[in-house]
């Protein structure tokens, strides 16, 4: 096949679309071209073999045969850009145009099987060879003459759809899982390749599903890169009219549910430019060293110019991108759950690039009615949403948003008080309204939930005492849903899994925060009443009485305390937190107080603690709690 192109393409073809040595015979360049094409297309159906023969045919004449298809697609480029468009529309220049577009075509896809093999595709991508950049460059040039010229479309609307759809192609399967480097030499050396390919996708004319994909799948992979990220933002000539962020929200504002495969296809193309938005909303650097300089010398330069991709991207538009993925997270009946995760992904990026700095504006405009739209939805989607992979994304964006407000002393704005209470209720309602929202223990959907909703409370009542107060009071079903909780597989504590250890030891975090309040400790030492009691027991908690039960569980020495390891760190981690909150509770001048003696087995196993722990604060704290509550007796 290499030899039989070789031979083929050695035949002179004049430039300018006619034969130089008959006048009659002026069929001969569309006939060489022809062959080309057939050549290629048998060489096409020779590539669809598997990875390891496609390997073994690189290493074998890939370097040779890679070579003279970037020969013939540069050589193609220059027979269609000297072809006349405006006066040249007879049959023999169609059917020339046509040869010239399927040999380009076969040659692309050629390239094509090779870059989708992970093996060869670094050798297509090195910075080193000058065949990536002529590549590029002849691609950029190409797109432009699809776009922008007449030539193919005159003579074949076909030709030129397929012509961009293999150019794109390419560009997707080459950045496939790209390097730093390889992302790098895309986006620095060959920006108008992107523009180009943007240009081509957001042409009125482009009707092509499959061309949105392969372009958003592109951005997708590039913006995987961090040091890229700002760079995409800032593609093009208008900082502030993105062109990656206005293809990316035309993607996103149709989102059509159906079995249709043209909707289908829209889907995936949706999809990808998600992805590529949720890997922008990341965050980038892409800082030059002049800007590092000045960006280390002024804390908001650095947050301008680190953050530069959340900021584009909540501000796009007038904030239109929030806006539609939130409708898209929304819309349970019309989004597919794969966009639907992807949305929140997106926005929970946001939520995070967004807090991290105490001192900056709040980019979110949380007391807008954008800002109050975005609050009420991620609620209902973390309360409500029958999606498990949803309904976490949306707490861990409310959790962000719920710290970074506690953290601030912003107390006379009512507004941002009412949102703040908003990010409370729909934080805790994750754990006390369980069955509402169909969601057990056992699936794992809702200790989930509760791990995130209980680090971010014990977060801000560490540091609040206004969160603190009369918590369990107010809200009388976070108790027991807290004992739910603490009380699973506890005669098992030997076992702990990181996925039970984190979820226990932060509700015993938010415990031994809300220990510290007074009113709070005389609902801890009060039994369950009797409808507390049947909620525990519908959730598999059965003579569970007080959260004294789980606590002197949790406190009971073992057999195997001499054992080392990560299990026994584990162990020690939790019952330090335990042994924390009886200290706490030891400290209640209420009547109640008796209880912890009246316990059966808590005082016992709260001395035994207090002898046997690794010395410390903890222990230091807990035998003067052990002392105060012997004196008592």
């Amino acid at each position: 096949g290499l030899l039989s192109v070789s031979q083929a393409f050695g035949t002179p073809i004049a430039d300018d679309g006619s034969d130089n040595d008959d006048d009659n015979d002026t069929l001969a360049p569309a006939q060489i071209w022809s062959e080309l094409a057939e050549i290629t297309a048998v060489l096409n159906q020779v590539y669809k073999c598997s990875p390891p023969t496609k390997v073994a045919s690189f290493q074998a004449v890939g370097t040779q045969l890679v070579r003279l298809l970037l020969h013939l697609i540069g050589s193609g480029f220059d027979q269609l850009s000297t072809t006349s468009s405006a006066s040249n529309h007879s049959a023999k220049s169609r059917r020339l145009i046509k040869a010239v577009s399927d040999t380009i075509v076969g040659s692309l896809r050629i390239l094509r099987s090779y870059a989708k093999v992970s093996i060869i595709r670094p050798h297509l991508l090195c910075h080193e060879s000058s065949f990536v950049h002529r590549l590029f460059g002849t691609l950029t040039k190409l797109l432009g003459l699809s776009v922008d010229g007449t030539v193919i479309s005159h003579a074949s609307t076909c030709a030129n759809t397929k012509l961009q759809t293999e150019m794109l192609g390419l560009l997707k399967d080459m950045t496939h899982r790209c390097s730093d480097s390889e992302a790098a030499l895309v986006v620095d050396r060959h920006p108008d390749l992107l523009t180009e390919a943007l240009r081509t996708v957001m042409n009125d004319g482009n009707k092509l599903i499959r061309n949105d994909e392969y372009v958003a799948t592109t951005l997708w992979n590039l913006a995987s890169r961090r040091l890229v990220r700002r760079k995409l933002i800032l593609l093009g000539d208008n900082d502030t009219d993105s062109p990656v962020l206005g293809f990316i929200e035309r993607l996103i504002s149709s989102h059509q549910r159906s079995n249709n495969q043209a909707a289908v296809k829209d889907l995936d193309a949706q999809k990808a430019a998600l992805s590529a938005l949720g890997n922008l909303a990341r965050g980038g650097g892409g800082v030059e060293a002049d800007e590092t300089a000045s960006a280390s010398s002024s804390k908001q330069a650095e947050i301008t110019c680190e953050d530069l991709c959340t900021l584009a991207v909540l501000t796009y538009g007038g904030g239109s991108i929030l806006a539609k993925l939130l409708s898209i997270a929304a819309n349970t009946s019309v989004s597919s759950n794969v966009a639907r995760r992807r949305a929140l992904r997106t926005i929970r990026c946001l939520v995070r690039d967004c807090v991290r700095y105490e001192d900056r504006p709040l980019a979110l405009q949380l007391t807008s009615k954008l800002g109050i739209d975005l609050v009420g939805e991620l609620s209902r989607t973390m309360i409500e949403d029958n999606d498990v992979t949803v309904r976490i994304q949306a707490a861990e964006s409310i959790a962000l948003l719920y710290q970074s407000l506690s953290s601030r002393t912003i107390q006379s704005d009512s507004d941002l008080q009412a949102l703040k209470e908003a990010f409370y209720d729909a934080i805790t309602s994750s754990v006390s309204t369980g069955e509402q929202s169909n969601c057990t223990i056992e699936d794992g959907l809702l200790g989930r939930c509760a791990e995130i909703a209980c680090s971010a409370l014990s977060s801000s009542a560490s540091t609040n005492e206004n969160i603190r107060t009369g918590i369990l009071e107010e809200r009388p079903h976070l108790l027991p849903s807290l004992l739910v909780l603490l009380d699973m597989q506890t005669d098992s504590l030997a076992d702990f899994s990181d996925v039970n250890h984190h979820k226990r030891l932060e509700v015993l975090k938010l415990l031994h925060a809300l220990s510290q309040n007074e009113l709070n400790r005389n609902v801890m030492l009060t039994p369950c009443d009797e409808e507390s009691k049947e909620r525990l027991k519908q959730q598999g908690s059965v003579g569970l009485n007080s959260l004294l039960d789980p606590l002197s569980a949790l406190l009971r020495p073992t057999d195997d305390g001499g054992n080392e390891g990560v299990a026994e760190v584990a162990r020690a981690e939790i019952r330090a937190h335990a042994a924390g909150i009886i200290v706490e509770l030891s400290r209640s001048t209420s009547p109640a107080q008796r209880s912890l003696l009246d316990h059966p087995t808590l005082l016992g196993n709260f001395m035994a603690y207090c002898t046997q722990s690794p010395d410390g604060p903890v222990r230091a704290e807990a035998k003067k709690a052990a002392f105060r509550l012997v004196s008592s007796l």
